[in-house]
């Protein structure tokens, strides 16, 4: 029996675990992340290699930031959010009383702020 607690992620988790939730949860429950009081479900993301992670955001901010901080959010490049072990692209959501689409869609009409941090 799946139970809803053990959808929440948890980004002090190992990165292929968190990858791994994404993927097993779809499309029964969702693995969901909590930003601003709201509920985003996260259905496809991709786990960065950790030279083109480097590349994209440096190696101090990258061992300087916190687990489940966003580093980058606009509606051209997607969403990127640091988790143990390197970083996740995140490709697909679903916002609180909306429907699945392509995380750059989600941007254009959603407010996530760089630096701030998902629970």
């Amino acid at each position: 029996m799946i139970d809803k607690k053990i959808a929440k992620i948890d980004f002090a988790e190992d990165i292929m675990k968190i990858k791994s939730k994404v993927y097993g949860l779809n499309p029964i429950l969702g693995a969901y992340v909590m930003y601003n009081g709201k509920k985003i479900k996260f259905w496809k993301v991709e786990v960065l290699d950790n030279e083109c992670a480097k590349e994209k955001f440096g190696e101090d901010k990258l061992e300087n930031t916190d687990n489940g901080t966003i580093l980058l959010a606009n509606d051209k490049e997607g969403l990127f959010v640091k988790a143990r072990g390197g970083v996740l692209k995140i490709v697909e959501v679903q916002g609180e009383n909306s429907k699945r689409m392509n995380v750059c869609d989600f941007l254009r009409g959603n407010k996530i702020v760089e630096g701030d941090r998902l629970v």
